[in-house]
């Protein structure tokens, strides 16, 4: 009995810095994943580091008078008596996109999408980015092809695509899709 005590002691001496190591490696992954998580699923959402505003008015106060606008009426799909405006701004490298529910003055960007690097987005990657930059920030995208890496989020509500030409960002683009 004395020696199998003593043998269970040893083992245990010898397999603990091996299993709380392990451990530790587990941890600092979960860590390293919930930081990509959390960083991919604010940059899918607010992902730029300028002020933009949440409405046409807000937008065209910070960014200035755009070049263009186009605006276009819609039902609302879950009211077809309502109707809802799609506004689409259009500025030197720059084009954002408001969703107007009705006349309650309910308005939110469906569209952001920039492609010259005087519009900077967060965490350090943008236009100019390569797409290592991209993946050390925000993990492995959801998909990824030649000359395009897409974050979706889990909603299937909210996406960012980085668009490439010559392995750098060319544009990145934030679509928010309505219900």
């Amino acid at each position: 009995m004395k020696r199998f005590i003593i043998t269970l002691l040893a083992c245990f001496i010898f397999l603990f810095p091996v299993l709380t190591a392990h451990a530790e490696e587990i941890d600092e992954e979960e860590e390293l994943i919930n930081s990509f998580t959390s960083k991919r699923e604010e940059f899918i959402w607010k992902g730029w580091a300028f002020t933009l505003g949440n409405n046409v008015q807000e937008i065209i106060a910070n960014l200035g008078k755009p070049n263009k606008i186009k605006t276009k009426n819609v039902k609302n799909r879950h009211n077809p008596k309502q109707t809802d405006k799609i506004s689409h701004l259009y500025y030197d490298w720059l084009e954002v996109a408001t969703y107007r529910v009705g006349d309650n003055e309910k308005e939110f960007i469906i569209l952001l999408s920039i492609n010259n690097s005087r519009y900077e987005a967060k965490f350090g990657i943008g236009i100019g980015s390569k797409k290592d930059d991209i993946m050390n920030v925000l993990g492995k995208p959801s998909k990824q092809k030649k000359n395009l890496l897409k974050y979706e989020h889990e909603s299937s509500y909210a996406e960012v695509n980085f668009y490439f030409r010559n392995n750098v960002v060319s544009k990145v683009e934030w679509l928010v899709f309505p219900d």
